[in-house]
């Protein structure tokens, strides 16, 4: 029986990610202190290589929204630290900085992890 390499799959899609995708930024918020009294501190930059397929999301959880939303794949590399939550925001657009950049909240974060290895992140994204 062959065993399937799916860190090797996962260096496959990040090398895909690193030609086709473009930079954006993961912006997490950084909160101290404690549950009873917490602390919101300035949000925190993480460079992240994302795909846009432009697709667009109408319907979230099995009801339709009046917004629509837009669909991200992101890679896994660099992201050691961090991982994406719903809530937290996205920088992308046509800027290399987040200054530059429009913010998008994270409304739903689908790993895809076969074999226990999380290759990339699927994110639905709303400005």
């Amino acid at each position: 029986m062959t065993v399937f390499d799916y860190a090797a799959l996962a260096e496959s899609i990040w090398a895909d990610f690193n030609e086709f995708g473009r930079r954006a930024y993961l912006r997490k918020k950084v909160i101290t202190g404690t549950a009873y009294a917490p602390t919101i501190g300035t949000p925190r930059d993480w460079p992240i290589t994302a795909i846009d397929f432009n697709r667009r999301i109408q319907d979230v959880n099995g009801t339709l929204v009046p917004n629509t939303g837009r669909s991200l794949k992101v890679s896994t590399e660099g992201l050691d630290l961090v991982v994406p939550e719903k809530g937290d925001t996205v920088m992308i657009g046509p800027g290399e900085y987040p200054e530059e950049m429009s913010e998008h909240e994270i409304v739903e974060v689908r790993p895809k992890t076969p074999g226990g290895v999380t290759i990339l992140y699927e994110l639905d994204i709303r400005s």
